[in-house]
């Protein structure tokens, strides 16, 4: 089942950050910028867990979790010089929110990697691009976020299990 949404914020890449940051307040990589559409699938590897105490009936587990996000974006033309997104490329700080009133993200991605990129094409004084997305290490859901920590990037410890402990 994957979630969806209309607000994002994000960076294309990870070129140098500008001298003096972060008080500058000018971060490595492109900010993404217009209007833009996600999706976002959150999903675990199936595992067999099947032995002889289940029985003959099949066993599953969750294995590696898997997020994957799609975004549509367009870019008006007159506004900005769009640098596009390539394959290969890094994405960084990536939060999807799914409407414009949420403070908290539906989903925090620190580091991710673009799988595909179609070619980014003007139609009409707008530049559209569809982009898939996975990510690279750790992120975090809805469900694993913090609603009441001040930033986005809080992990809520009650309902996150640290696959490191």
């Amino acid at each position: 089942m994957s979630t969806s949404g209309k607000y994002l914020q994000g960076r294309f890449g990870t070129t140098p950050a500008s001298a003096g940051w972060p008080a500058n307040g000018n971060p490595a990589g492109v900010r993404i910028k217009g209007l833009s559409e996600w999706s976002c699938d959150d999903s675990a590897a199936e595992l067999d867990g099947t032995d002889s105490e289940s029985a003959g009936y099949e066993n599953p587990d969750a294995g590696i979790s898997s997020c994957t996000v799609t975004i549509a974006l367009v870019v008006n033309a007159d506004e900005v010089t769009y640098p596009g997104a390539a394959r290969g490329a890094l994405v960084t700080d990536l939060l999807l929110f799914s409407n414009g009133f949420n403070a908290k993200a539906d989903y925090d991605i620190p580091l991710g990697v673009v799988l595909r990129a179609s070619p980014a094409v003007q139609v009409k004084g707008q530049i559209r691009q569809s982009v898939t997305i996975k990510a690279k290490g750790r992120y975090a859901g809805s469900l694993e976020l913090d609603a009441g920590a001040a930033g986005p990037r809080r992990i809520n410890p009650a309902t996150w299990t640290n696959p490191d402990a």
